[in-house]
C-alpha cells in the first residue's frame, strides 16, 4: 500500500510522503499521447494542493502546473500540449468520453478509451486485423459479488478469415474440469488458419519451411495437414491445465483414422510444429474420436480425453474460460513471491471467468472475479 501511494505521488509530481487525503473526491484522469504521459486532477482543497506542490523537489522530467484546484503533471511535452489544447477549448470532453464508452458501466471504478492510431505497437504490426481497429474502451467495476472487467475494440469491417477467433456469440462446450484452469475454443481450425496467416506475415522464413514440409508430405501421400488435420478441428477444443505449468489440448475429430494416419506421416516435423505452438516436448495421439496433445509426462491419453462437455457458466463467444479460485490464489502467491500463509488472506478470491466474442467490426471481452 505504501509503495502504491509513493508511485501515485511520483506520477503527480508530489513528495513521496505527501498526504493526498484532503485532495480526494474527484476523478483522476490519466492519458498517454504521442507527446508523452500526463495526468489531470481537480482537487477538493486548492490550498492543500498549493502547499504540497511548493514542497516538491524539482524534477526536470516532470512538469507540474497548478491552476486553482486543477493539477496537471507529467512529461513536459505532454503537459504543454494539454494546457494549450484546454486554452482553445479543444480536445477530450466529458460528453465525447461518455459517447465513446456508451454501453459500458457508467459507475465503473476505472473507465478508459484508446485511439489505436496513436499506439505504436498496433500500427507496427505486420498483421492486417489490428490495423482495422480504430478505438477501444475498457471499464473495471467492483460490487459485492466481485470485480468485473468489460472491454471492446471497434474498427473498419475485416474479412472473417482475418479475425483471430471465429465470429459470433455461440459458446464453446469444453470438457468439464473442476480444478486448475479451463478454456473452450469454438472452431479451433479458424484460430489455426489465422495463426498461420499471422506467421506468414510476421515470420516468412518459418512459414516457408512449414509450407514446403506440408507440400512434400502431401506429394509423398503421408498426410495432408489442411484436409486431414486442420479441417477436422471445427468443434470445441478444450485447453486445460491443473497446475498452470503443464497443459492438455483435446479436440473432437470427425475421422479418427484419417487423423491418426496423417499424424503418423507428419511425425518428422511434429516436434517443430509443437514447439512453435508453445508445446515443446508434448505427447500426442488420437483416442477414440478425440485428438489429445499434452505436456503432462505420464498420464494416459485416454484419461485426459475423458469427461463430459459442459458450457462454462452463461458465457458467450468463441473463447470462454475459467480459472478456479484455488489455482488463482496459488498463481498469485507464486508470481508475487508471497509466503504460503498468504493463502489465508487470499481466501475470499473465487473463480475468475473470461470470454471473448468477435465480429467483422471488432471484439468484445469480459472477465469476472468472484469475491466471497
Amino acid at each position: 500500500m505504501a509503495q502504491a501511494k509513493e508511485r501515485l505521488n511520483a506520477a503527480l509530481g508530489l513528495p513521496s510522503d505527501a498526504d493526498l487525503r484532503p485532495l480526494l473526491g474527484n476523478d483522476l484522469v490519466v492519458a498517454r499521447t504521442r507527446h508523452g504521459l500526463f495526468g489531470a486532477w481537480v482537487v477538493k482543497d486548492p490550498r492543500a494542493l498549493g502547499e504540497l506542490v511548493r514542497e516538491r523537489a524539482p524534477d526536470p522530467n516532470v512538469r507540474v502546473v497548478v491552476r486553482g484546484p486543477l493539477l496537471v503533471a507529467g512529461e513536459p511535452g505532454a503537459v504543454g500540449v494539454a494546457l494549450a489544447t484546454q486554452a482553445r477549448s479543444a480536445g477530450m470532453t466529458r460528453q465525447l468520453f461518455d459517447e465513446r464508452l456508451l454501453g459500458l458501466p457508467a459507475d465503473a471504478l476505472v473507465r478508459a478509451e484508446a485511439n489505436f492510431a496513436l499506439i505504436p505497437p498496433v500500427q507496427a504490426s505486420k498483421v492486417a486485423w489490428p490495423h482495422s481497429l480504430r478505438r477501444g474502451a475498457l471499464t473495471v467495476r467492483a460490487d459485492d459479488a466481485g470485480v468485473h472487467l468489460r472491454a471492446r475494440a471497434e474498427g473498419a469491417p475485416s474479412p472473417p478469415d482475418e479475425i483471430p477467433l471465429a465470429p459470433g456469440a455461440t459458446p464453446p462446450v469444453p470438457l468439464d474440469r473442476s480444478n486448475g484452469a479451463t478454456a473452450g475454443i469454438r472452431d479451433l481450425r479458424h484460430l489455426i488458419r489465422v495463426g498461420l496467416t499471422t506467421l506468414k506475415a510476421s515470420d516468412p522464413g518459418t512459414y516457408r519451411r512449414y509450407d514446403l514440409a506440408r507440400r512434400a508430405f502431401k506429394l509423398l501421400r503421408r498426410g495432408d495437414i489442411d484436409h486431414d488435420v486442420i479441417d477436422q478441428l471445427g468443434g470445441t477444443a478444450t485447453l486445460w491445465t491443473a497446475d498452470l505449468q503443464t497443459f492438455t489440448l483435446t479436440a473432437p475429430v470427425a475421422d479418427p483414422g484419417r487423423m491418426a494416419k496423417a499424424l503418423g506421416g507428419l511425425k518428422p516435423i511434429m516436434g517443430r510444429l509443437l514447439a512453435a505452438a508453445g508445446l515443446e516436448g508434448a505427447r500426442y495421439g488420437v483416442v477414440g474420436s478425440t485428438l489429445v496433445v499434452t505436456t503432462i509426462p505420464s498420464v494416459p491419453l485416454d484419461r485426459l480425453a475423458s469427461g463430459s462437455p459442459r458450457r462454462i457458466d452463461s458465457l458467450t463467444g468463441a473463447l470462454t474460460g475459467v480459472v478456479r479460485g484455488a489455482a488463482l490464489r496459488q498463481l498469485l502467491i507464486q508470481r508475487l513471491g508471497l509466503p504460503s500463509i498468504a493463502g489465508f488472506a487470499l481466501g475470499p478470491l473465487g473463480d475468475l471467468t473470461f470470454s471473448a466474442q468477435t465480429s467483422t467490426t471488432g471484439i468484445e471481452a469480459s472477465s469476472d472475479l468472484a469475491i466471497h
